[in-house]
């Protein structure tokens, strides 16, 4: 994968983003922002908010980007992004303590609360992680995420992304009502999550679905 986005860091009284434009953000209101959801500001600040709500440290800092990640295309964007912040936190003022695991979990907070995504954590994993990793989300609140070992030069595949020239943005209601409808079916069965229902009895009592 020939995509990335680089960041270089230094600490700072507040935070200040370079790159793409200037960005300020006041590191003292940490408040979800209606009328900035979806932007970048609203990333760091939920990424912060995160931060602050678990007890561990953080400031501010200055960041300069650069980005050849397609944004708005699905392809993990703002996921990106989100880990990155919570990298710098992590690498600036914790020592670089921070687990990938929580920083994909301070990533999707910050997506889901401040930046108004329903989204879930598959793309923050795996950009928090790095590599190809094997995820088990059955368990919200610790998914079970293991590095798997492959060699991609020894298939005779290749891996292409696309520009589209589009944005998914206009989709959010359409991506959401997967994850609503599959909770629909796991009701009928008497679960909250598909994920709980066993697929023989999902065949057994399909015309129920």
């Amino acid at each position: 994968i020939d995509v990335d986005l680089i960041g270089v860091a230094s600490l700072d009284t507040n935070i200040h983003l370079r790159g793409s434009g200037d960005i300020n953000i006041d590191i003292n209101n940490l408040a979800p922002d209606e009328d900035g959801e979806g932007s970048v500001a609203s990333l760091v600040r939920g990424v912060v908010d995160a931060y602050s709500r678990c007890g561990l440290n953080y400031g501010g800092f200055d960041l300069y980007t650069l980005s050849d990640i397609k944004s708005g295309i699905g392809v993990s964007s703002s996921a990106s992004f989100a880990i990155l912040i919570g990298f710098v936190l992590s690498k600036l003022y914790n020592g670089g303590s921070v687990s990938p695991l929580a920083l994909a979990m301070f990533a999707k907070y910050a997506e889901n609360v401040h930046f108004g995504k329903e989204c879930g954590i598959m793309d923050q994993i795996s950009c928090g992680y790095g590599g190809t990793v094997y995820m088990d989300l059955k368990r919200e609140d610790y998914p079970i995420v293991k590095y798997v070992d492959v060699d991609f030069s020894k298939f005779s595949h290749r891996m292409y992304l696309i520009d589209t020239k589009s944005s998914h943005r206009t989709l959010s209601d359409y991506y959401s009502a997967v994850s609503e409808e599959m909770r629909a079916v796991a009701r009928v069965f008497g679960k909250q999550r598909l994920c709980d229902v066993a697929e023989e009895d999902v065949f057994t009592d399909i015309k129920l679905v």
